[in-house]
């Protein structure tokens, strides 16, 4: 049956508090956007379509009253959110904790269903495996699942669920096998359907309350249900006439560095645009070049680096770039590390 449960030290039950009293008196719920289909905005949302998206997973991952939950992200987004939702419409149990990089590190009772970060399911895999293992449904948001992290997912033979969505389709509308079980396609949850325009992602969701809605996302189609990601369009690089999508880049430079690292550009007489990367570190990293070219083509790799003390993140863990790309860096080199 439902239940709502919290660690001795949870800061944020007023937060879920408010969503289970929207639910249990169908109130309206403020939702702050993404700003991944434009301008970041708060919006109200009829509480009965975060029932139907909860009702879609809920069904997907077969969670019954039996099940037993576990929220370890940010309470304050649509993630967290929807957590509490899916528990109250499955009427089964949630044990909500304060997020941190190791999540299970403190939790000794079974769990069914965790949603993750990426950076907290690494920290899992090496720290917390075995209990990691035992948990039958893990899912990932938040941000792309880097090159290493599917190799380790494969090295201990785990599979996890990589979601797609955002605010505006109130949490995942499509979901990917990653790990042991790999997949390529994203693949939609029943009831919605997508196209596109100019490789732009248009999602098809009625029951959700979505009717074309036009996203930045650049994607490739499979099918009516199915679609391989490649970024982000305000993120896309126009360089000499090759279009270069950073997220792509940035997945296969994870096989070359272990620091936090993002790829940018910057205007270039030469090329019109320019790859940039900004790497977090207070010393420059050892990298061969030889090495690079192993990976990249050459119009992919970086013309010029910025070493910076600290990026600065989101709340969901995520890189702020744009942010990030304002403060002062320690060092800068031209195209070669």
């Amino acid at each position: 049956m439902f239940q709502l449960s919290y660690s001795s030290d949870y800061l944020s039950a007023q937060s879920l508090e408010s969503v289970l009293n929207c639910l249990q008196n169908d109130m309206e719920i403020e939702l702050q956007t993404s700003g991944s289909t434009g301008k970041p905005k708060r919006i109200n949302y009829p509480i009965s379509l975060l029932k139907n998206s909860a009702n879609k997973t809920n069904a997907f991952f077969d969670l019954t009253s039996q099940s037993n939950a576990l929220l370890c992200m940010n309470s304050e987004t649509i993630a967290g959110k929807m957590m509490v939702v899916r528990a109250h419409q499955g009427n089964y149990s949630l044990l909500a904790i304060n997020p941190s990089a190791r999540p299970l590190a403190s939790i000794h009772s079974n769990v069914d269903f965790v949603a993750m970060v990426p950076l907290q399911l690494k920290e899992s895999l090496i720290h917390d495996f075995q209990k990691l293992k035992e948990i039958r449904i893990i899912l990932i948001g938040g941000g792309p699942i880097s090159n290493d992290l599917e190799k380790l997912l494969i090295e201990k033979e785990i599979t996890v669920y990589h979601s797609f969505g955002m605010t505006e389709t109130l949490s995942h509308i499509a979901l990917r096998k990653v790990g042991f079980e790999n997949e390529i396609f994203f693949h939609a949850l029943p009831g919605i359907h997508f196209s596109t325009e100019n490789d732009q992602l248009i999602i098809h969701a009625p029951d959700l309350g979505i009717l074309n809605l036009e996203t930045n996302d650049l994607v490739e189609l499979k099918n009516s249900t199915s679609f391989r990601w490649l970024g982000r369009k305000d993120f896309v690089i126009n360089s000499g006439g090759y279009k270069i999508h950073p997220e792509l880049l940035e997945n296969t430079w994870s096989e070359v560095l272990s620091i936090p690292y993002f790829i940018s550009r910057e205007p270039s007489e030469k090329w019109g645009e320019k790859v940039v990367m900004y790497l977090e570190s207070e010393a420059w990293p050892e990298i061969d070049k030889e090495q690079l070219l192993l990976y990249f083509k050459p119009y992919e790799l970086p013309k010029k680096y910025y070493l910076c003390k600290k990026f600065i993140y989101t709340p969901s863990g995520k890189i702020n770039r744009s942010q990030s790309e304002l403060i002062n860096h320690i060092d800068c080199r031209e195209e070669t590390l």
